[in-house]
């Protein structure tokens, strides 16, 4: 929903007769899914988040960013949680590729991670390394400078955040693979079996109220 409803939102000023049924279709899907609800499990109280892009997507040769933003546990990368925060926008520049495309995308959630990472320490929940997952080895590369651009210019400076962060022991970067990486659902469209399959991984239809 939330890559459908940027989507939208991004060409209502031009609006044609495509997009007119876009919406009706995607109310017709709210419409069908009136309960939906989100589901927490215990935790750590531990921010993590996945974050994932999809490359050249969208119109003008934007790409667009996604992250899954989640209360995780310590010394458990296998442990998923309900979204505390869903981000799904389009990446204001144009990406010479799709790992600075990543890298973009880890900038825009990290950004968003850190001030998330305040809030939760001033609820008297500590943090430490936050757990920052993508599916793109390069993008980690660049971030750990095990690898280095070739077109320098290209890797905007803004990215050098990422670098500073972690040196700061606040984010701790990882691979996970695009399977197991939930932003990947928010990061692009997918077919309608996908979201069937995959949909009760974020949702889930909750009992309706007596009436």
């Amino acid at each position: 929903m939330a890559a459908t409803l940027s989507s939208i939102a991004t060409r209502q000023a031009n609006a044609t007769t495509n997009l007119e049924d876009e919406v009706h279709q995607f109310l017709d899907y709210c419409h069908t899914h009136p309960n939906a609800g989100v589901r927490f499990v215990a935790s750590d109280m531990l921010l993590a988040l996945h974050s994932d892009t999809s490359y050249l997507s969208e119109p003008n040769s934007k790409s667009r960013a996604a992250g899954h933003f989640y209360m995780g546990k310590k010394d458990n990368e296998s442990f998923d949680n309900g979204a505390i925060l869903t981000l799904s926008k389009i990446i204001k520049h144009v990406m010479s590729s799709a790992s600075e495309a990543e890298t973009a995308a880890l900038f825009y959630n990290c950004k968003v991670a850190a001030p998330l990472r305040v809030t939760l320490l001033e609820m008297g929940h500590p943090q430490g390394k936050t757990m920052v997952s993508t599916d793109n080895s390069a993008a980690v590369g660049l971030i750990k400078k095990s690898m280095i651009p070739k077109a320098a210019k290209s890797y905007d400076m803004r990215f050098n955040y990422l670098e500073c962060r972690k040196a700061q022991k606040q984010f701790d970067i990882v691979r996970r693979s695009g399977k197991t990486n939930s932003a990947d659902y928010h990061s692009k469209r997918h077919p309608i079996r996908h979201y069937i399959n995959n949909r009760h991984n974020f949702v889930v239809d909750m009992p309706l109220p007596r009436q």
